[in-house]
């Protein structure tokens, strides 16, 4: 008797913790949410063994030019090391199924930030952080787009959108000020820049006026 109490008490208990769970498996035959949860951790699994093998085949590609080529990967080529992982999330999103969604927004972020670090790695440009680094919020505008298309979501994809736009501009406007203004990075842009910079920004301000979107009326 006790026994059988205190199955029922751990019943209720996990029903109180996981109580979407319990309603939607209580609606299925007990085959069926078996598979439901089977298919679950198959589809996890499988992400994360897409998301690894990328990441190590792209890794033994790299070390594979470095001894055929003489690359300098330590000086060059470290970058890699954050956009491979940013590109294998963005292929795991491609490739897997709609719970796959949230692959798309580490990986916009993390191929975003592997971009910027090469060319400043490059180019010896690390100053451009100073303005850089609203291309993120660009990243994380298209990831949460892509998310929210893949799972149906109209109102995040705009919200996505407009994060990406937002990011997108004040990387235009950010670039203008440090670099035609304070000339951080002494691009030689000669006497271009007295009328470039004001230029950009009055094309910024004409889209940002145009972009507007009229209000509904009340009552209409």
């Amino acid at each position: 008797m006790r026994s059988f109490i205190g199955r029922a008490a751990e019943s209720r208990t996990r029903d109180l913790q996981h109580p979407m769970l319990a309603r939607y498996q209580a609606t299925l035959p007990p085959e069926q949410g078996a598979v439901y949860r089977v298919s679950m951790d198959r589809s996890s699994s499988n992400q994360a063994a897409t998301v690894g093998g990328i990441v190590l085949v792209g890794l033994g590609i790299l070390f594979l030019v470095q001894q055929v080529v003489g690359f300098d990967i330590g000086h060059f080529g470290w970058p890699l090391f954050v956009l491979l992982p940013g590109l294998a999330f963005l292929a795991a999103y491609a490739l897997g199924p709609r719970g796959a969604a949230g692959m798309a927004v580490p990986g916009c972020v993390l191929t975003t930030i592997g971009l910027i670090l090469a060319i400043q790695n490059t180019f010896n440009l690390w100053e451009t952080w100073a303005y850089a680094w609203t291309l993120i919020i660009a990243a994380v505008g298209i990831g949460l787009t892509l998310q929210s298309e893949r799972l149906g979501q109209p109102r995040a994809a705009r919200s996505g959108i407009l994060m990406f736009e937002s990011g997108l501009l004040g990387f235009v406007v950010f670039g203008v000020f440090f670099e035609l203004i304070l000339d951080i990075s002494h691009f030689p842009i000669g006497p271009l820049r007295g009328t470039l910079g004001p230029a950009v920004l009055i094309l910024a301000g004409l889209y940002l006026l145009l972009r507007r979107r009229p209000r509904p009326i009340s009552g209409a």
